[in-house]
């Protein structure tokens, strides 16, 4: 806080406030805020309590919907903005000052209609009043109030809580009768459990136990190895595809056929390479020989000139003899004998040539087919027999073609499946032997697949309880057998063994609420919980209720002090200052029998032997006496909403001159008011006392 500095409100703004739509009240030393009733003055009032005090939830108020802010000078070097929902209020500045304040500061600088007083009866001011303000003690109530009676009645000696058998001391021998009762159960459990039979029994149990669920843990690691590795075998599996496999050997199969039938073909066409050559020969003799008529021409018969000879020389002798007509038919059939053999060797020596060629084609002939040649029609029989020859090596050439593509086709898709099967290609010669690996690897798969689905089903693991993580122990069928083996004869060996100890197991049950069902570890396991529970409980018992008593006898020296603290606080000066300030009267105050004593010029008089107007006075005085003692003497400032409403004429006019006193004193004094009288008085005295330090709002 700013000590040279009075603490005023310097400015209200607020928005939708109920009726006030919209309104900043600038506020002076001496301030007057009038308005009719139903204007929004009560609404006003609140949200300055809802804005500066930190015990404002004490006051009953209405539902606030509207904005706003106050803005308080004095505080800080700079002015500080308070609104309701902000978390620092007024009380917050003065706790950092290290004065303390009162339970409710609200109550003392605001005065609502007609509430003047500090305590319900006017006459009502007494010890339980002043402790509010001026002593701790409220405090040390209420830490009071909540310890019991028992406790502040009882005493610690020796180290021994001494008390009524009641309350939480009854409670406490209660714990402890609990512990001594559980301690019992632990010495009958050491002596008839822990070192007899059956406690060995069940330590052997443990370990038989432990030692099942490693078996059984081993198992399902390895129903997981098994399961993995025949993932990794459908892995594996899968890539030999088994139509891509059939496929592959079928391919092989076609090939091989077809390779076969292609050698066959090109052995046959070789076979018949010479005959195809041969043909084009022949038939092109055969063009030959019938083009330049080559068929062999034969020369006139040696009779044929004699008879013509003869012929002459018997038609020239006849002629000679007189035979005139014979001589000249003999004369002229000679002569045309004569002259047909003269015409034949005429055509005989023009067919020379074509017989050379006839010469060259038969003797080729005779070459080739390895026997002579005598005319055309031989030639054209070997052609005919020649041409289906020729028919079939055209037939033999197409498919041979034909099967080169198909050879070609077939070992580019073998290629492909031997790539796709096995990552690369093989030399054709080792097809089958690449062929046979692939389907003993896919047999191999297939059978190992079989053994580790026939091993999975002997150890019938489902798959949600297979181990992942690698275990030591490995799993051995026989030694599961003989543990589970073992573990139902101890079992047998446990229940013969309890039976000697169901009573003690009862008792134990009835201090842990376990079931007698359960077994001895489980409840033996509870029953050291419980035992730790207890103590604890009775730990915490013993300090709270040791606590409590230490701060019992601490607040019984503190409110020896409280009275004297009291005292004190009614002479401070800063109290009596403001008593003679606001009454004129009075400058004394004392506090005998509990009952407050105010003194003046002829003595002390109590409260309820003043009049009204004095008790008002006195009671204006304390609230700012109080708050000017909590904020070190400084001057702060105080709301009055209507608190002269109820007071009679004269009496007001008394009341609204002690508020000039106070406001030239240093005080800023805010008066709320809808009573037009009370109006008017406030209004004549700031415009005379205050000038322009006099602030009058309308409401309305």
């Amino acid at each position: 806080m700013v000590r040279d500095m009075v603490v005023w409100i310097e400015s209200i703004a607020v928005k939708d406030l109920g009726p006030i739509r919209e309104h900043t009240f600038d506020l002076g030393r001496f301030n007057l805020l009038y308005g009719h009733n139903e204007t929004g003055k009560t609404f006003l009032v609140e949200f300055l309590l809802r804005s500066l005090f930190r015990k404002s939830s004490e006051w009953k108020y209405r539902d606030l919907s509207g904005q706003g802010k106050v803005i308080v000078r004095g505080l800080k070097d700079e002015p500080l903005d308070f609104t309701p929902d902000e978390r620092h209020k007024l009380e917050d500045y003065w706790e950092e000052s290290g004065l303390g304040l009162p339970t409710n500061m609200a109550h003392l600088l605001v005065v609502k209609g007609g509430e003047l007083a500090l305590a319900e009866s006017m006459a009502g001011i007494d010890r339980n009043v002043l402790k509010t303000v001026l002593s701790s003690e409220v405090l040390l109530d209420q830490i009071l109030g909540r310890i019991s009676k028992t406790i502040q009645d009882s005493q610690i000696e020796e180290g021994v809580i001494l008390g009524s058998n009641r309350g939480e001391i009854k409670n406490l021998g209660d714990v402890k009768e609990k512990q001594e009762r559980i301690e019992i159960l632990f010495d009958r459990v050491d002596e008839h459990y822990s070192h007899g039979l059956l406690r060995s029994l069940e330590i052997r149990e443990q370990a038989v136990s432990d030692a099942i669920e490693e078996q059984k843990k081993a198992k399902r690691y390895e129903a997981y190895r098994f399961h993995a590795r025949k993932e990794e075998l459908h892995v594996e599996r899968d890539k030999l595809d088994d139509d891509d496999v059939e496929t592959l050997g079928q391919g092989i199969r076609d090939y091989r056929r077809l390779a076969k039938e292609f050698e066959r073909k090109q052995d046959e066409l070789k076979d018949l390479a010479d005959a195809a050559r041969d043909y084009d020969w022949i038939a092109h003799a055969v063009t030959v020989w019938q083009s330049m008529h080559l068929e062999k021409v034969g020369g006139p018969h040696w009779t044929l000139l004699i008879l013509g000879v003869l012929g002459i020389l018997g038609g020239f002798g006849a002629g000679l003899l007189q035979y005139l007509i014979p001589g000249v038919i003999a004369f002229v059939l000679g002569g045309l004998l004569t002259a047909y053999y003269v015409w034949k060797l005429h055509d005989l020596a023009q067919a020379a040539p074509e017989s050379e060629e006839r010469v060259n084609i038969q003797s080729e002939y005779s070459e080739r087919f390895g026997e002579p040649l005598t005319n055309l029609a031989a030639l054209q029989a070997k052609e005919k027999s020649l041409h289906a020859d020729y028919v079939r090596v055209e037939d033999l050439t197409d498919g041979i073609k034909d099967l080169q593509g198909d050879l070609d086709r077939y070992h580019s898709e073998i290629d492909g499946l031997f790539v796709s099967l096995q990552g690369s290609m093989v030399i054709e010669d080792h097809w089958e032997e690449a062929f046979a690996t692939i389907k003993k690897q896919c047999k191999k798969l297939d059978d190992d697949m079989h053994d580790l689905d026939v091993k999975l089903g002997g150890l019938n693991v489902e798959e949600s309880d297979y181990v992942l993580e690698k275990v030591i122990t490995s799993f051995n069928a026989d030694k599961l057998s003989a543990f589970e083996k073992e573990l139902h004869q101890i079992d047998g060996g446990i229940k013969e063994a309890s039976k000697d100890l169901e009573s003690l197991k009862q008792s134990i049950c009835d201090e842990t609420s376990d079931d007698i069902s359960e077994g001895w570890s489980a409840i033996l396991e509870h029953l050291r919980d419980h035992r730790s529970e207890v103590a604890r409980e009775y730990r915490e018992l013993t300090a709270e209720i040791i606590a409590k008593i230490g701060v019992v006898a601490v607040l019984d020296e503190i409110k020896e002090q409280e009275d004297e603290k009291i005292q004190s606080g009614l002479q401070e000066e800063a109290v009596l200052q403001t008593l003679e300030l606001v009454t004129g009267s009075y400058s004394g105050l004392q506090m005998t029998g509990g009952k407050l004593l105010v003194s003046g010029k002829f003595g002390n008089y109590a409260m309820d032997q003043l009049s009204t107007g004095a008790k008002e006075q006195i009671l204006l005085a304390l609230r700012m006496g109080f708050s000017t003692r909590l904020t070190g003497g400084k001057p702060l400032f105080l709301i009055l909403d209507d608190a002269f409403q109820y007071s009679d004429w004269d009496r007001r006019e008394k009341l609204v001159e002690k508020a000039v006193d106070l406001a030239k004193d240093g005080w800023q004094i805010t008066y709320l008011s809808m009573d037009d009288h009370i109006r008017d008085l406030f209004d004549k005295a700031g415009t005379k006392n205050f000038k322009g330090d006099y602030k009058f709002h309308s409401i309305d």
